[in-house]
């Protein structure tokens, strides 16, 4: 989430220097059409993940100040979008067609 999300945005913040407008500034910029165009839910996500970082550093010592995710509303954003569900079958020849005894092992545990 970091690394896919977060990291062009917030890499040169330090825990300190976030306030809940810097919050609410970014994830209004992950909803925008121009940047990732992001959903509800995942916004959400990205919300929660932030504040679990607040409350990590809080806990191991590194912060000592107030979450500044907290009350932060999510923006408007597009509704969850729907999703296809593979057949067996088809979840059979994808299988099928990876070489890979380990591949083939893992595709049905992460699918």
């Amino acid at each position: 989430m970091w690394k896919l999300h977060l990291k062009d945005l917030l890499g040169k913040q330090t825990l300190s220097s976030m306030r809940p407008v810097t919050v609410s500034q970014t994830v209004e910029t992950l909803s925008d059409d121009r940047h990732k165009d992001l959903s509800k839910e995942s916004l959400a996500h990205i919300k929660h993940f932030l504040s679990g970082v607040y409350t990590f550093a809080r806990n191991q010592g590194h912060f000592d100040g107030a979450n500044p995710v907290t009350g932060v509303k999510l923006p408007t954003a597009k509704g969850p979008v729907y999703t296809y569900a593979y057949s067996l079958q088809e979840e059979h020849a994808m299988i099928a067609a990876v070489k890979s005894r380990r591949a083939k092992m893992a595709m049905p545990v992460t699918s």
